[in-house]
C-alpha cells in the first residue's frame, strides 16, 4: 500500500472524530453566560480530548514522513490505534456530563490510556520493523517522553478518589509535554527547508 493512501485515511478518521466530538456538545438551555458556563466541564473535556487527537496527529504525521514502507503489520496495529480513538467522542462526552465521578473519569482514563498504548505500539513496531533509517528510530521513539508520558498517567489514576477530574487534567498535561518541540520536530524542520 502507498504510504499516502495510508496518511489520508488516517486523516479522514481523526477528521470525523472531532467533527463527532464537537456535535456531541449540548446548545446551551437559553442564550445567555450563565448557561455557557453551565456547559464548562463538557467544553473543558472537548478541548482536552481535540488537544489529544492534534497532538497524536501531528506526532503521526512526524513519525510517518519519517517512514519509508508501511507493511501489513503497520495497517493492523494502526486499525487497532484508531479503533481505540473512535471510542474517545464516547469517553469525552461521558466525562463532561459527569466530571466528579470515579467511574466516569476512570473510563476516560481507560481510553485514554489504551489509544496512547497502542499509538506508542505503533511507534515501536515503525522502529522494530525497520520501516525507517536506523537515524531516525529515536526520533520516532522517545523513551524519555515516553516514560513521562506513562508516569502522568498512574499519576492521574492514583489522584482518582482523591480527586476525579485528576484523570482529565493530566490528559491535558500530558499532552502539553509532547507539544514541546522536540529533536524530530526539529529534524524535519531543516529536511523542508
Amino acid at each position: 500500500m502507498k504510504k499516502e493512501r495510508f496518511l489520508a485515511y488516517n486523516d479522514a478518521v481523526l477528521a470525523i472524530i472531532v467533527t463527532i466530538m464537537v456535535l456531541s456538545l449540548p446548545q446551551p438551555q437559553e442564550a445567555s453566560w450563565h448557561a455557557i458556563w453551565a456547559l464548562h466541564s463538557r467544553f473543558f473535556a472537548y478541548a482536552v480530548s481535540f488537544l489529544e487527537i492534534s497532538v497524536l496527529w501531528t506526532i503521526h504525521h512526524n513519525a510517518f514522513h519519517l517512514v519509508h514502507h508501511v507493511n501489513h503489520t503497520i495497517l493492523w496495529v494502526n486499525a487497532l490505534w484508531l479503533f481505540c480513538v473512535t471510542l474517545l467522542p464516547y469517553a469525552t462526552e461521558f466525562v463532561g456530563e459527569h466530571i466528579w465521578s470515579p467511574v466516569a473519569e476512570s473510563f476516560y482514563g481507560l481510553v485514554f490510556s489504551a489509544f496512547s498504548a497502542s499509538f506508542l505500539y505503533l511507534l515501536w513496531i515503525l522502529v522494530k520493523h525497520d520501516c525507517v533509517k536506523e537515524e531516525h528510530k529515536e526520533l520516532i521513539f522517545d523513551e524519555v517522553r515516553i516514560s513521562i508520558d506513562i508516569m502522568i498517567k498512574i499519576l492521574g489514576f492514583a489522584l482518582i478518589p482523591l480527586f476525579p477530574p485528576a484523570i482529565l487534567l493530566s490528559a491535558l498535561i500530558d499532552n502539553l509535554i509532547w507539544l514541546i518541540p522536540d529533536k524530530s520536530a526539529k529534524y524535519l524542520k531543516k529536511m523542508v527547508n
